[in-house]
């Protein structure tokens, strides 16, 4: 069940502990219950368990608590095999589960103080991967959710493969190679994978574990930062780039210097029949010849290996290989097999045969190019198949075979092969054996490449032993050293440092021998021996390779009957080192028959040999050799004394004898002779770390044997091959420190001796022998022993810098100081062995020499010198700082600092600065640095170089290295004091003391450090470019100064300030700084840790900096404005910082902030909150400027900050209010500001709910502020409300509510009229934010009675949504102003939009006569000033504005004389407007909103969602709101309008006009041209009398004419209206329980509106029904929709009254700007007539009423009222003779002015009235009506019955007039159906006229609409 766990991302949370113990009197750890409560100590660290769940568990019963697999509980009680508990998911909810899905897990609880942590008792990187786990399955869903297919899967295959690695760590059962190997993995992938998610950098140190920001320095997390940031984008490159990866996977390799193959050998199939030799190698094809060593298994004819004990067991290692072996073009794996018995298989045991013969069999090959360059994973688990090449014939040579099947194609192996496993190991033998002891143990065979590596890496003492085929022990020396060893320690050593190899690689090449007397050629066996001075056979020192045991002699593969052989066998001769002198090589040729009796009687043919040392005592060159075949007596073939003095190989000059020449040379008297016609070559290499192939050297070594040569041999060793000397480490320093000893009276070899070590030392710092550091250092701290070497080495160092220094040419300087270190080290060890020697003596004389060298060196550095002299200074800077660990205790720290100080300081300023800045890094990084004396001098030269560099800009990345390096050393010195400090705390005395001082020497350090350079550096990142990537490491050295400044630091850095005026101008940059810092972070966002360490130590600063602020800034005579101001600002700016913002990260992450940093929000809120108060009487000055960053404070979302810093509103409010009786300015920014901020994503319900409980709180405990108070917070907390519900939609695919909530902004954000007098109450409303789409009971606030156009179809005060300020929010009134007729001024003289229209008579109640007084404001041309009075429920109050020209005010003008102009003087008592107010006669436009106003904005997005939906009609409404605000001037236009509007419009007038025809455009795609033609004529009117551009005027009126003929010619369907109503509390609150009427697409059927309404309700259910619901749906949490057709109701015109009209002109009007619309629902009542329905068919009829006509700027409006009225039988019946009467009115209206219109639809409808068969006519209206019964039970309807008699009397001659145009029309076709018509006419006529009487109208050219409705004609 564990596992289980395991595999699964878990939550690890807390248990208590005392779960599983019931409650008793004492907890764990000593810990103490008292009245329930916990008393614990200051810190513990106590073992406990952790509940986990392995299981689901579902909620079964309310007692229960539901468990997801992974999740964490809190056990409270436990009893019977159940729990009762809490999960800390949810702590509220409590409940049981059992026992047995629970596992407890071990955990450690940590406690300080009150915070308890748990920590799982698991190694750390299985909680990371726990955690990473948790925070990836996360987005795992989501990226399923979002589609994202392919990052889905790689999510989840890599969560697999850290569940794995996760159960491999948990199982403990890992070899720790493979765990470290591992680990590296596991990091490598999280690392990844959080970069493709986009979580945070993970930052490590080398042990893979995360670094602690606690425990490291900045400087090393930046740093860390960065390394992990490159290999992360590294490996991304790689897996996105086939390049790239082989880019990675080369520069792998590059960084290990040495690499090695590990081979496993699983199996082995093949039917050979007889014992084989399996010889396995590296080949390559390009140089056609094994690289490396051959592995030999030898194999049983049973099919196992010969050694039962290798069985499963075959393994070999291939090291040594090196990036030039890896970068072969191709490499294979080689097998070759090799047959050990009789000449042929198919020979039968029939007779005798001969055996042991090893004959080819065949050959395996297998390309492992791509394994060994890493393009694919190699894992020792996975099986390569090598199919087997078989030898076709005898005579086919391995060698041939290979290279042809390296080339071939596949084969028919017939599944015989082998299987093997490879894998790539980095590092050389001994690092393998380290991190793979499983793999490469002692069984492991090791097979070397033939040669040395390309980097030669040192053995160990003992080393020898690791092969079993290496020779160790021996004279450390061998016979070619003489050297002279001196001390006891050269005595005593046993194996010299370095890889002890004598090895001597022997390749069988090639050979051509002739038949001789045989008929056939021979089947040739070379035998290869080792033989001595006698020719006695050197036992066991032939190895066939790798894995075989050493064997005496070696015999080569019989190939059958081929005269030229080719063998190409390598096997290697081990020779003790003694003994190489004295030995040869012998080989011997015998001709090998198939059968055993004749190939006992063959004799050895021929002879050759060679011998292993040369004549001048170098070994056998390596390389190929053509040897001298000798024959004889066998006897003397095998006998030395007889060939040894004769020629071993063929001269240069004498041709080879390769193809049977016949000449011969004779042997002398040794009885041997030259076989001429038979030849035969051999390869050699020789590996001996002992013996060389190089005279010189050899010379060298040999020094004592001819001295007269030494000078020579000593300048000879410099030509000599790095390889050669490195091979001969020891031995040769061994021979120099000799000479050196020898001739210690006189200095003639000193020179050359020390040039000799110089040329060495410079060997070891070569790259392929830089492993050979640790070799020479362990030489000298070991072996070296020449006691008086320091004297004259020391000597002749000076002695070069003295001729440098003096301009002469010194060559060999720039070598010795690249071997200065070393040179030192030889130095200084050689005095201490004198010094141990001699007991301290001549110590100063050491010293003063050491002295003069330094002075030398310094006088060097004086030099003004170019060429080889600058190139001298160069080098002293880079190398110097290498000897001075060496150093350091010779010298006093005092000395030694004053030294390097003049060092550096005697450079000339400009010379080599990047060399010198280097240099000193180097310094600051050795062990003096840390030496407070050399620290303190070292400084005062440092820093102001750093100064200057800096501030100039010059070579920055070296300064900032120098920079970072003494940070950091500064950082450890600094901990290593506190650590020493703590430790002794408690103790007395000289150790605590020391602690302190050495602390406070590290301070005094930090503070040169920040008064030098902190005040640079901030100044540094200030000027560089964010782009530059410079800047972010110099804010890491920002950080790293400011994180180690204490108190004490900050206090005397203001302090050190010369004047008030500096100090402030660093405060304010450094505030400055930090803002932009934070607000544009330096560094990446995933570097959460640098980010969180750099707000840490920023906020530590801010606060430091408050202090200053209130200490040194505050009083009277001292304040400054603006830099309190920047301090907000910043602090501000930090606490909003994403960074910060916990809750929108992941929990763990949020978790993970919290333990380590806290929630700095409340730390920096606190400081705000307190330097807030602690302003005093200067709070004022920062009302309203500080009003928006506090609010964006306080809408951070934490329910503690917003509780202690929103109290800091109210006080802005007291604080104005005080002084002002008002807080207006505060009221008004608060309201402009939460606009941007809330649509930006901040805000909630809990901070409006805060807000208002904390504010009224606030305010009713100040009664003078209780009222406007309440009033002010009911005006934020409804802005706010439409805000939030805005933001909710805006992303909402449905952009119906959008721009529902669009509008709710610009009605919310208007200020708003009381309602108009005598309409629903006389009294004033309370201010409130009036809910243009969505809320109840707004119908008052429309200008219903308005009969003229306005863009709202009458909700004229809608357009002062422009206006965001509160104070037009609530009724004003002031004096009247005849001038402009203002004074006269209903609702709509308020709006800035329609105040010129004609407008109703509308009165203001007053309220109160209050006055209160305004600074004068100017408002423009003429504007009047007055006193400003609030009416309403808040009481009266006149805001208190800035001067326009107040400069801290910038923009408020537009408000002053928007309200001065429209809202000033206003009357006392009432306002009116008289009905037929011209056009224009309300003075000029009022000044337009910005830059501050918010409804711009909303218009324009609410215009472009319009414009998306093809609503041009409502897009025009809505940019006419804007267009109306704008003034027809040349004044400038300062809004910041989007799209074409803003460029060039650089005027209102230019502004207004582009609007306009963009209106225009929108009419008339909204077929509204009765609309655009209003804009028209008020663009012509423009044109005409004020800017006379008759070219534009007479452009618009041929664009009004255009609207005026499509109005009568287009056709223009009629739109069909909806009544909607959402019921039911599943919708939002701008929907739930409201009706709203829309308006229909053109064509648009009521079922296709009803799918598009309930598509984003696809849970909702649609009602049948069309009456009202109840209750029970209406408080339902489902959600309803109902919907059905409604009729609009149009209001009567004025100007059609009384006039013919056509239809096309008056049907516009029957559908547009209307407010009321109705439903007629038919019912039956009374009883039922079968016979005639009219008589009982009643009429239910709904009129509804909208907030606004349509159309407006929504195709919807909330309907505000509703009434019902019933309509009775008759009253029903005159309604629809009305209409039948109007209808047929029409047609002949039409008929008579168009002529040419079709005649069928007038046929129909009069043959519909005249025919009684069709509808029954008029006759059932008479039996229902007109009978007498009716009229003596309905006595009241007689009236109603005559006007139905009218009715229908009147109908005849509007039936004859349309009979007679049809007479005239029809066609001979229709001339019967006319007729018909006509006869039922006549009927007709006198059956009406008889009874109704007679009507006549005696014109029809013009029919009067009133003769069908009243009883006179006013024609």
């Amino acid at each position: 069940m564990l596992a289980e766990v395991a595999l699964l991302p878990v939550v690890r949370l807390a248990m208590g502990h005392a779960a599983l113990k019931g409650t008793g009197a004492h907890g764990p750890g000593g810990a103490v219950l008292v009245r329930g409560v916990r008393v614990r100590h200051p810190y513990s660290r106590l073992p406990a368990p952790l509940p986990t769940a392995v299981w689901n568990f579902p909620r079964t019963s309310e007692h229960h608590l539901p468990l997801q697999i992974g999740e964490t509980v809190h056990i409270l009680q436990a009893s019977e095999g159940w729990y009762r508990g809490y999960s800390l998911r949810n702590r509220a909810a409590r409940g049981i589960f059992p026992a047995s899905l629970i596992y407890l897990k071990g955990a450690v609880v940590e406690r300080r103080g009150a915070e308890e942590s748990v920590i799982p008792a698991e190694m750390p990187m299985v909680q990371e991967i726990t955690t990473t786990l948790r925070e990836w399955a996360t987005i795992w869903k989501q990226l399923y959710v979002a589609g994202q297919t392919e990052r889905y899967r790689q999510v989840k295959q890599m969560m697999y493969e850290l569940m794995e690695r996760r159960s491999q760590l948990l199982s403990g059962t890992l070899p720790k190679d493979e765990l470290l190997q591992l680990k590296k993995e596991v990091t490598s992938k999280i690392d990844y994978g959080n970069k493709i998610l986009a979580l945070d950098l993970v930052v490590r140190d080398e042990d893979e574990n995360i670094l602690d920001p606690d425990r490291t320095s900045i400087i090393s997390l930046f740093q860390a930062h960065k390394k992990a940031a490159q290999t992360i984008t590294q490996r991304i490159q790689e897996e996105t780039s086939p390049q790239q990866s082989a880019l990675g996977c080369s520069t792998r390799l590059a960084a290990s210097p040495s690499h090695s193959l590990y081979l496993c050998m699983r199996n082995f199939v093949c039917n050979i029949g007889e014992e084989a030799q399996l010889l396995m190698a590296l080949y390559d094809p390009g140089e056609q010849r094994m690289i490396s060593e051959n592995y030999v298994i030898r194999w049983a004819s049973t099919g196992v290996p010969q050694d039962i004990e290798l069985l499963n067991n075959l393994k070999a290692i291939f090291t040594d290989l090196g990036s030039k072996d890896l970068k072969r073009e191709r490499l294979f794996l080689v097998c070759q097999i090799i047959r050990v018995g009789r000449m042929d298989l198919r020979e039968t045991y029939s007779r005798k045969l001969s055996t042991g013969l090893r004959r080819p069999f065949g050959i395996s090959v297998m390309d492992i190019t791509d394994i060994t360059k890493g393009k694919c994973e190699s894992d020792e688990d996975k099986q390569y198949f090598i199919p087997v090449h078989l030898a076709a014939a005898d005579n086919d040579f391995l060698h041939n075979m290979i290279r042809k099947a390296v080339e071939g194609k596949d084969i028919n192996h017939k599944g015989q092969g082998f299987w093997v496993s490879l894998k790539m190991l980095w590092g050389d033998l001994s690092q393998v054996r380290k991190d793979h002891p499983h793999l490469v143990d002692r069984s492991t065979v090791v097979a070397r490449k033939l040669g040395y590596p390309e980097v030669i890496m040192p053995g160990k003492q003992g080393g020898g032993l690791d092969h079993p085929w290496m020779v160790s022990g021996g004279p450390s020396v061998g016979l070619q050293g003489a050297l002279l060893q001196r001390g006891p320690s050269l005595a005593d050593r046993a194996v010299p440092p370095g890889d002890v190899r004598n090895d001597i690689y022997l390749t069988l090449v090639q050979g051509e021998f002739d038949k001789g007397n045989k008929k056939t050629q021979k089947n040739v066996e070379v035998t290869v021996c080792v033989c001595d001075e006698s020719g006695s056979v050197v036992q066991n020192v032939i190895y066939h390779g790798a894995g075989d045991k050493p064997a005496s002699e070696y015999r080569s593969v019989v190939y059958y009957q081929q005269r030229h052989q080719r063998w190409m066998e390598t096997v290697k001769i081990a020779v003790p080192i003694e003994d190489v002198h004295k030995t040869h090589l012998r080989f011997t040729f015998r001709h090998r028959s198939s059968s055993d009796s004749k190939d006992k009687s063959e004799r050895i043919f021929s002879m050759a040999f060679v011998k292993l040392m040369r004549p001048d005592g170098t070994t056998l060159r390596d390389g190929e050799h053509d040897l001298v075949l000798y024959k004889g007596d066998s006897r003397k073939l095998e006998d030395a004394g007889a060939y040894l003095t004769l020629p071993s190989t063929r001269n240069l000059s004498e041709p080879k004898l390769l193809s049977g020449s016949s000449f011969r040379v004779s042997g002398g008297t040794s009885g041997l002779t030259v076989s001429a016609r038979d030849s035969f070559q051999i390869s050699t290499l020789v590996c001996s770390t002992k013996l060389t192939q190089n005279v010189n050297l050899l010379g060298l070594l040999k020094w004592r044997s001819k001295p007269s040569l030494l000078s020579g041999n000593l300048q000879k060793l410099m030509n000599v091959d790095g390889g050669e000397v490195i091979k001969f480490l020891q031995d040769t320093l061994d021979a120099l420190f000799s000479i050196m000893m020898e001739n210690s009276d006189t200095d003639v070899y000193d020179t050359l001796v020390f040039d000799a070590l110089v040329f060495i030392v410079g060997l070891v710092a070569d790259k392929k022998f830089q492993h050979f550091n640790t070799v020479l250092e362990a030489y000298i701290r070991q072996h070296f022993s020449a006691t008086l070497a320091y004297k004259k080495l020391i000597s002749v160092l000076t002695q070069y810098v003295d001729r440098a220094s003096q301009g002469e040419p010194c060559e060999p300087l720039m070598r010795t100081f690249k071997a200065l270190e070393y040179v030192f080290k030889f130095i200084v060890r050689s005095r201490h062995l004198f010094a141990q020697l001699y007991e301290g003596k001549e110590m100063a004389e050491f010293q003063r020499s050491l002295q003069q060298f330094f002075l030398s060196l310094n006088q060097l550095m004086k030099s003004p010198l170019e060429g080889p002299t600058l190139l001298s200074q160069g080098a002293a800077l880079k190398y110097l700082p290498s000897i001075l660990e060496d150093v350091f205790g010779i010298f006093d720290s005092s000395a030694l600092g004053a030294l390097l100080r003049d060092f550096i300081g005697n450079l000339p300023p400009q010379r080599l600065l990047k060399q010198k800045l280097q240099s000193l890094t180097d310094i600051v990084n050795s062990k003096i640095f840390q030496s407070y004396e050399c620290r303190e001098l070292l400084l005062q030269t440092v820093v102001p170089i750093l100064q200057e560099l800096i501030e100039k800009g010059e070579e920055e990345d070296a300064c900032i290295e120098l920079l970072s390096n003494i940070l950091e050393v500064l950082y450890k010195a600094q901990k290593r004091a506190e650590e020493l400090q703590a430790q002794h705390s408690a103790g007395k005395g000289r150790r605590k003391d020391c602690g302190d001082a050495e602390l406070v020497k590290v301070k005094k350090h930090i503070q040169l450090i920040l008064e030098r350079l902190l005040h640079t550096v901030n100044r540094r990142v200030i000027v560089l470019d964010r782009e530059n990537t410079l800047r972010s490491h110099y804010v890491a050295c920002m950080a790293a100064i400011l994180s180690q400044m204490d108190k004490d630091h900050y206090s005397s850095y203001i302090k050190a300030f010369p004047s008030r005026p500096e100090l402030m101008d660093f405060l304010m940059e450094i505030f400055i700084l930090f803002k932009d810092l934070i607000g544009k972070m330096v560094y990446p966002s995933d570097w959460m840790v640098m980010n969180m360490v750099q707000n840490r130590e920023f906020l530590r600063a801010i606060n430091q900096f408050a202090t200053t602020l209130t200490q040194m800034f505050l009083s009277n005579s001292s304040f400054e404005l603006q830099l309190w101001n920047n301090y907000f600002h910043l602090a501000v700016a930090f606490l909003t910082q994403d960074s910060l913002q916990l809750e929108n990260f992941s929990q763990a992450k949020r978790n993970s902030i919290l333990a380590k940093y806290g929630d700095m929000r409340a730390t920096i809120g606190a400081s705000i909150r307190d330097m807030w108060y602690n302003l005093g009487h200067h709070k004022i000055e920062f009302i309203p400027g500080m009003v928006g960053p506090i609010l964006e404070m306080t809408l951070v979302p934490e329910l503690e900050l917003r509780k202690s810093t929103i109290p800091i509103f109210f006080d802005m409010m007291l604080c104005e209010y005080q002084l002002t009786k008002s807080f207006s300015r505060f009221e008004d920014e608060i309201l402009r500001k939460l606009d941007s901020e809330v649509e930006g994503g901040r805000g909630d319900e809990q901070y409006k709910q805060l807000f208002e409980s904390i504010l009224l709180s606030c305010c009713r405990r100040h009664p003078e502020l209780a009222k406007p108070g309440e009033n002010f917070v009911a005006l934020v907390t409804g802005l706010l409300e439409r805000l939030l519900d805005y933001r909710a939609v805006m992303n909402d695919e449905n952009k119906t509510y959008s721009m529902s909530c669009t509008v709710n902004l610009l009605v919310g954000t208007c200020p708003m009229p009381p309602a108009p007098w005598g309409q629903q109450g006389s009294a004033p409303r309370p201010s409130r934010f009036p809910r243009g789409c969505g809320a109840p009971g707004t119908a008052e606030m429309g200008c219903t009675q308005c009969q003229t156009w306005s863009p709202l179809g009458g909700a004229c005060w809608q357009a002062l949504g422009s206006s965001p300020l509160p104070r037009a929010a609530q009724s004003l009134h002031g004096e009247g102003d005849p001038e402009r007729g203002v004074g006269a001024g209903g609702c709509c003289s308020m709006c800035p939009l329609l105040g010129p229209l004609k407008q109703p008579r509308l009165l203001f109640p007053r309220t109160s006569t209050r006055r209160s007084t305004a600074r004068p404001c100017t408002s423009g041309e003429g504007s009047p000033r007055g006193d400003l009075h609030r009416l309403g429920v808040r009481g009266p109050r006149a805001p208190s504005f800035p001067r326009r020209s107040d400069p801290r005010h910038v923009g408020w003008g537009w408000w002053s004389g928007w309200r001065g102009r429209v809202l000033g003087a206003l009357p006392p008592t009432q306002l009116a407007v008289g009905d037929d107010a011209p056009l224009g006669e309300h003075g000029p436009d009022p000044e337009p909103c910005w830059p501050s106003c918010p409804t711009p904005r909303y218009l324009y997005k609410l215009k472009d969602l319009h414009v998306s939906y093809e609503n041009y009609t409502e897009g025009a409404y809505t940019l006419l709101l804007h267009a109306r605000l704008l003034k027809w001037s040349d004044e400038a236009n300062t809004a910041p309008m989007q799209g074409l509007h803003s460029p060039s419009l650089h005027t209102q007038r230019q502004l207004k006009e582009a609007l306009y025809n963009q209106i225009i455009d929108y009419f008339d795609q909204g077929k509204m041209w009765e609309e655009a033609i209003h804009i028209c004529k008020e663009l012509a009117e423009q044109y005409e009398s004020e800017v006379f551009d008759y070219e534009m005027l007479s452009d618009i009126l041929q664009r009004e004419a255009k609207f005026y003929e499509k109005i009568l010619k287009v056709l223009r369907p009629s739109p069909d209206y909806f009544a909607v109503g959402y019921y039911g509390q599943g919708f939002p609150t701008f929907l739930r329980n409201k009706v709203f009427i829309y308006r229909g697409k053109e064509y648009e059927r009521r079922e296709d509106f009803e799918m598009r309404l309930l598509s984003p309700f696809p849970n909702a259910e649609k009602l049948k029904s069309t009456s009202p619901p109840g209750e029970d749906i209406t408080s339902s949490p489902g959600q309803y929709i109902q919907c059905f057709t409604v009729q609009p109701v149009e209001e009567a015109k004025v100007r059609f009254k009384d006039r013919s009209i056509p239809e096309q002109i008056t049907n516009f009007y029957k559908a547009n700007h209307v407010q009321k619309f109705s439903y007629s629902r038919p019912f039956k009542k009374g009883p039922k007539d079968p016979d005639n329905e009219f008589a009982t068919m009643w009429i239910e009829r709904t009129t509804f009423v909208t907030a606004y006509p349509l159309p407006g700027i929504l195709r919807w409006f909330v309907v505000t009222s509703t009434t019902t009225t019933i309509i009775s039988p008759l009253e029903n019946a005159i309604e629809t003779m009305m209409k039948t009467n109007e209808k047929i009115m029409s047609e002949i209206n039409r008929h008579q002015n168009d002529p040419s219109l079709p005649v069928n639809p007038l046929s129909m409808l009069l043959n519909g009235i005249v025919d009684p068969a069709v509808m029954g006519g008029f006759a059932k209206y008479e039996t229902a009506f007109f009978q007498e019964s009716y009229l003596q039970e309905h006595p009241e309807d007689e009236g109603n019955i005559e006007k139905l008699k009218d009715l229908i009397a009147w109908q005849t001659p509007l039936l004859a007039e349309g009979i007679r145009i049809h007479g005239r029309k029809v066609t001979e076709d229709l001339r019967p159906f006319h007729e018909r018509m006509e006869q039922c006419f006549v009927q007709l006529r006198a059956k009406v006229e008889s009874q109704y009487g007679v009507r006549e109208m005696g014109c029809f050219e013009g029919l009067c609409p009133a003769q069908l409705q009243q009883e006179e004609c006013m024609c």
